[in-house]
């Protein structure tokens, strides 16, 4: 014998689905037709959680950038390599923030 213990909560952004037919159950079940109104709802739930980000791959170059200057500060690490020298940890840095920033910008 099985017991519903409790209701499952629906989010209004996301209502409960019929699993019989898979359209929306109860007062949202109209889905709005206009262009403008899906823009505006398509915009509530991106910004209903916060600050979103929109992240985006890094260029090759950046990337390739980052990849070197993080091996060098590795290297530096077992070996000594006058062109970093005492800054590996500086360079190891300077890998992530250049990667974070191709990242976060589009296009960089």
């Amino acid at each position: 014998m099985s017991r519903i213990i409790g209701a499952i909560p629906t989010s209004p952004v996301f209502p409960a689905m019929n699993p019989a037919n898979g359209r929306h159950c109860g007062a949202s079940a109209t889905v709005p037709r206009s262009q403008s109104h899906r823009k505006r709802l398509q915009f509530q739930r991106q910004h209903e959680g916060g600050f979103d980000m929109n992240l985006s791959a890094p260029t090759t170059m950046v990337f390739v950038i980052s990849i070197v200057l993080a091996i060098l500060a590795v290297l530096s690490t077992f070996m000594p390599l006058p062109i970093i020298g005492e800054y590996k940890f500086w360079v190891a840095i300077a890998a992530y923030v250049i990667l974070a920033i191709g990242n976060i910008f589009r296009g960089v």
